[in-house]
């Protein structure tokens, strides 16, 4: 296919896409397309643990509570999962 309308071609998909509030995006994450750099570290969970300074008897480092809250990040293959289903269940390769 030539230069010219291959570009023709995505203008008119990118203008559809935007008319209709979509938008256009690979069908998998990787490093490749730069979504492993973009994405993370991007993503943590809450983790509730025992205060390792006065093991949950209270102290001022967890505030007398006993436990202190842990921020862990989402690993790669996790946001890889979740992004997987996401296009399985949101994505239109049918044209619905």
């Amino acid at each position: 296919m030539n230069t010219a309308l291959e570009y023709a071609i995505q203008e008119t998909v990118k203008n559809f896409a935007k008319s209709k509030n979509l938008v256009l995006m690979p069908k998998s994450l990787t490093a490749e397309n730069g979504a492993k750099a973009a994405l993370m570290g991007e993503f943590d969970i809450e983790k509730t643990i025992l205060c390792p300074d006065c093991c949950g008897n209270g102290c001022g480092e967890c505030d007398d509570g006993g436990y202190i809250i842990e921020m862990v990040p989402i690993q790669w293959d996790t946001i890889k999962e979740i992004y997987k289903k996401a296009v399985e269940v949101c994505g239109d390769t049918e044209g619905r």
